[in-house]
């Protein structure tokens, strides 16, 4: 049965970890884009422009914009693997095939911001992201399946 009960403690742990190591590696990424705004001297509004020298530093710098887009794909991503994820350890799932899900997940989201960080070129970091969207569908696709045959 589809139920949080089903969800074994180890399980729970396992996802937990992996989850704030997903969540870490967003607020590194946060982190990183302000670090490069106040750097580079790029700034997205003009009243901080203007507290670090003025509007001109209100402009878009390439680097800036680079660790945004990372940023924006982790924060469209890993919300959606971890709701999934949560909705898939509710079925009860081998521990083995569960933790080689999350390690996965976690090690190419890994994976995909040093590549994006440093522009590798195509098509690596789209097969980084393809994979981690499978990995993302495949529990979907068996939790839908689950919960129609449960």
């Amino acid at each position: 049965m589809f139920n949080v009960e089903n969800i074994d403690n180890e399980l729970f742990y396992d996802f937990a970890f992996y989850s704030l190591t997903l969540i870490m590696l967003t607020i590194f990424i946060s982190y990183k884009v302000g670090q490069a705004r106040l750097r580079k001297k790029a700034f997205a509004n003009v009243e901080d422009a203007a507290r670090h020298g003025g509007s001109e530093y209100c402009r878009i710098d390439e680097e800036v914009e680079r660790l945004r887009r990372i940023h924006t794909n982790q924060t469209e991503n890993i919300p959606m693997f971890l709701f999934v994820g949560f909705l898939y350890i509710c079925t009860g799932p081998s521990r083995f095939w569960y933790q080689t899900l999350l390690r996965s997940y976690t090690l190419l989201r890994i994976m995909y911001v040093y590549a994006y960080m440093n522009e590798w070129k195509a098509p690596w970091r789209s097969v980084i992201f393809s994979i981690g969207l499978y990995l993302t569908m495949v529990p979907m696709i068996l939790v839908i399946v689950y919960s129609f045959y449960v």
